[in-house]
């Protein structure tokens, strides 16, 4: 929410900036320098996020010498969960390509990541315990669950192309963003 707070009052201040410039008719030279300063500012670009209700059982037996299981000492538990994954772009990964020439400027931006998975520990809720004879569930076997079951539901998200459509939004967000700068109008913009 702060980030977005951050974001709204930077392009709030770009367009005062913008509508200042107009009225003075000034001829503004964008370069790479003042774009870096104006994205820079921003960090962080999250665009999608995915959310995800899931079951999930983790079941282990004790092993003995040479790898056999020992009998009776199967534990497992079972639980529910709710969580979020976030995905965006890291925007100090940027690169800027300013040619005056031909009154163009590339934005190259770097791909989508996963910058976030968060399973808050309120929504899990655990269905089942069994204990095993001398092997019991204890806290690492729910932490183990989690954190196996965050890797799971981050290659979920990215089958079902959540990075895909983070890079499409961030394009779109950070050409909406630059257009906004002060005689970014003289210029043609690409956002790759």
């Amino acid at each position: 929410r702060e980030q977005v707070e951050r974001q709204n009052e930077l392009i709030a201040a770009l367009n005062d900036e913008r509508e200042a410039a107009k009225d003075k008719e000034i001829n503004v030279v964008v370069t790479s320098d003042t774009i870096e300063q104006q994205l820079s500012s921003i960090r962080e670009l999250v665009t999608r996020q995915y959310v995800y209700t899931n079951a999930a059982r983790r079941e282990q037996n004790q092993t003995w010498f040479f790898g056999w299981e020992r009998p009776f000492s199967e534990k497992s538990l079972l639980a529910t969960y709710d969580g979020v994954i976030k995905a965006g772009i890291a925007l100090g990964g940027v690169t800027i390509d300013v040619d005056e020439a031909s009154r163009t400027i590339t934005v190259t931006l770097p791909p989508s990541t996963i910058t976030d998975n968060n399973i808050p520990q309120e929504t899990i809720n655990v269905l089942e315990v069994k204990n095993g004879l001398f092997n019991e569930v204890t806290i690492d076997d729910y932490n183990a669950l989690i954190v196996e079951e965050k890797r799971v539901m981050e290659e979920k998200a990215v089958e079902i192309g959540l990075l895909t459509d983070a890079d499409s939004e961030a394009r779109a967000i950070v050409r909406a963003f630059l257009e906004l700068l002060p005689g970014m109008d003289t210029y043609t913009l690409i956002v790759k």
